[in-house]
């Protein structure tokens, strides 16, 4: 089994079945006349049922399921007990694809009794490594280890090279995830050397890209891509394709983080390229994800824009079937030409006015030259004739030099408001549609403003199953920086929920502040968001959160609550604790209030001055009790009012609930 890019921090590579049966529907259609042939004998409609089951126990586990009762049932009958344990071993395989770990586990044991009364020690060892690959996926890793550790020493009795080299690849894996290199690395040496003691060419590239996942792991770098330059090389001469979309994905995030950020793109198109002819949604969405953060750290900005739509956009149609110091230098790239092209433009127009200036000098000292020696001025005024031609062309020039400025500083600003104006199409296509909260929350209101054409600040909703999710978040910066903060943070949260079935605000947040840091903080870059994220259980009505640095504000019969928070950010900060979840305590009718700080921290008033969170809480408190559309009217009025004249400062997002 090829490791999967997916699953590539996990480092599985297990093998959940030791045969593999490609799923033709003429084949299968054959083994189905077999199988419900009243001609056919018991022994051949077990075999048929023992094949289909090994085809349908990934794609269609419930007819597998179906399939291998029927034929235990008719192997207790006719007394071919022998194919009742790998009957047992395929339908827990169905019920591990179904999620139902207890469940497989009942099969895998019935199993282990029928395989030990006919005394099939192969069988044992394979569903002995299949409890294994059950306890991995539960992330019980100890467990695990004791399971394939005792398939090792059943196949070690039996001799079977192939066998022997699974258990050693199985208890590699598992000793990564338990932390423990040294010994990982020496599994998959032994498993790499009976590959190759056998000619299993397949077999040798695996355990070559296993190795070099522990090797990144630890940081050796030169070592972990020698590993996966030799898998590539072999998975490209067995043109298998699965294989070397998994070394160019390694490979491509190899170069990510030695920073060669040109190699990392080329890797990463090529496994973009595979993982869309195979149709493999989950890695095309991890090559995006690694062409979008090498775009942006090539100041490939639109690049950026499309590679990271595009990412967000299949993770989340995947849905369980899964940058920014530099953007800041965009911004200020283009202020600071913006403000060098208007200098320039400022000298050109004053160097103009100075030659107007001497141009009506000139003409005012030779008329009244003419007056006096009308001889000299006939004279003269050849030569000032010609002078005033050549400052005339001067002048022509001159501002036919700074019309073109002009024409190329206004397309330059018209392409850059273009890509923002993009910018901010995509990322309000990855806000919460307001219909989709309308219909989960009956009453409610959004208040967001912008300071920019795009925004650090996001509101974001998702629902999974009983529980409705909502957050209002503050990222690192504004504009384009901050909008792109945003959209990763989007995809992360979205990615904890949806792909990992991560469902305890806490967690969730615990979650996406690791694959921030994991993709934007590695030099240390303090970037990340300050949020609130409620979790409201659609059955039970309980409401809890997690709160990064923003208080939410609850307000019962006039008496305001700030709830507490977590004083750290979603993202690299001072603090790593681990964050809390909270249950909020309401009577219904309360208010709800979540926002961020761009409201309190406007300046205006007379003195100028910011409007203060004691102001806002004033401000909800004393129209708590209207309905909520004319709150946001008020608070809307009350911002303008107290701005004036002033700019606003920071991006506004105030979410108000009705519980």
């Amino acid at each position: 089994m090829h490791h999967k890019k997916h699953v590539r921090l996990s480092l599985l590579f297990l093998c959940f079945m030791y045969l593999y049966i490609p799923s033709f529907k003429a084949q299968n259609d054959s083994l189905i006349k077999v199988f419900t042939s009243k001609q056919s004998a018991d022994s051949a409609k077990i075999k048929a049922a023992i094949k289909l089951c090994m085809s349908f126990s990934s794609n269609d586990p419930d007819s597998c399921i179906l399939l291998s009762t029927k034929a235990i049932e008719l192997s207790n009958k006719s007394g071919f007990s022998k194919y009742i344990p790998i009957l047992y071993k395929l339908k827990g395989v169905a019920y591990v694809n179904k999620s139902d770990y207890k469940k497989s586990l009942d099969m895998y044991f019935d199993g282990i009794k029928a395989a030990e009364r006919e005394n099939n020690v192969k069988e044992i060892a394979a569903i002995y490594s299949n409890i294994g690959v059950n306890f991995w996926y539960q992330k019980d890793f100890k467990t695990a280890l004791k399971y394939h550790t005792k398939s090792l020493e059943k196949r070690l009795i039996l001799g079977d090279a192939k066998d022997i080299s699974k258990s050693y690849n199985n208890m590699g894996t598992v000793l990564v995830d338990l932390g423990d290199h040294q010994k990982a690395i020496e599994c998959y040496n032994k498993a790499l050397k009976i590959k190759d003691s056998i000619g299993d060419k397949i077999g040798i590239a695996n355990a070559q890209n296993n190795i070099g996942i522990v090797y990144e792991k630890l940081k050796k770098y030169n070592e972990a891509k020698r590993c996966y330059e030799k898998a590539l090389a072999i998975f490209m001469n067995e043109e298998d394709k699965r294989g070397v979309l998994v070394c160019l994905t390694n490979l491509g995030i190899i170069y990510k983080q030695e920073q060669k950020f040109a190699l990392a793109m080329d890797y990463g198109k090529r496994a973009l390229k595979i993982a869309e002819e195979i149709d493999d949604q989950e890695d095309v969405k991890n090559a995006f994800e690694l062409l979008a953060l090498s775009s942006y750290k090539l100041n490939n900005y639109k690049d950026a824009y499309d590679y990271l739509h595009s990412y967000t956009i299949v993770s989340d149609s995947l849905k369980n079937e899964n940058v920014f110091e530099e953007m800041q230098e965009l911004e200020k790239k283009y202020q600071t030409e913006k403000h060098e092209q208007e200098i320039i433009l400022l000298a050109k127009d004053n160097k103009l006015k100075g030659f107007e200036i001497d141009h009506h000098k000139t003409n005012r000292n030779y008329l009244l030259l003419i007056i006096v020696l009308a001889f000299i001025i006939i004279i003269v005024a050849g030569f000032t004739f010609k002078k005033i031609s050549k400052q005339n062309k001067i002048l022509k020039l001159n501002k036919i030099n700074i019309e073109q400025k002009n024409t190329i500083l206004e397309y330059q600003k018209k392409e850059i408001i273009d890509s923002i104006n993009y910018a901010k199409r995509i990322q309000y296509s990855l806000l919460a549609n307001e219909d989709f909260i309308a219909e989960n929350i009956a009453e409610q209101f959004i208040l967001f403003k912008p300071k920019d054409i795009v925004s650090g600040d996001f509101y974001w909703a998702a629902k999974a199953g009983n529980k409705f999710f909502l957050a209002v978040c503050d990222s690192t910066g504004h504009g384009v920086p901050g909008a792109f903060m945003s959209l990763l943070s989007i995809g992360f949260l979205s990615e904890a929920i949806k792909e990992k079935d991560i469902f305890e605000p806490s967690s969730i947040f615990n979650y996406v502040r690791k694959r921030l840091i994991e993709n934007i903080s590695k030099e240390g870059q303090k970037d990340g968001f300050d949020g609130i994220l409620l979790c409201i259980n659609q059955d039970t009505h309980q409401i809890t959160y997690s709160a990064a640095n923003n208080a939410p504000m609850l307000i019962s019969n006039g008496s305001v609550t700030v709830l507490p928070i977590d004083k750290m950010p979603v993202g690299l900060g001072e603090r790593k604790d681990d964050f809390k979840t909270y249950t909020i305590n309401y009577l219904q009718g309360d208010n709800l209030y979540l926002y961020t700080d761009g409201y309190v921290d406007q300046f205006g008033g007379e003195k100028g001055k910011k409007f203060k969170s004691k102001q806002l809480t004033e401000v909800l408190k004393t129209n708590s009790r209207l309905a909520l559309d004319d709150q946001k009217v008020i608070l809307t009025t009350t911002f303008e009012q107290w701005k004036g004249k002033h700019e606003q400062v920071d991006d506004v997002c105030i979410i108000g609930l009705k519980l």
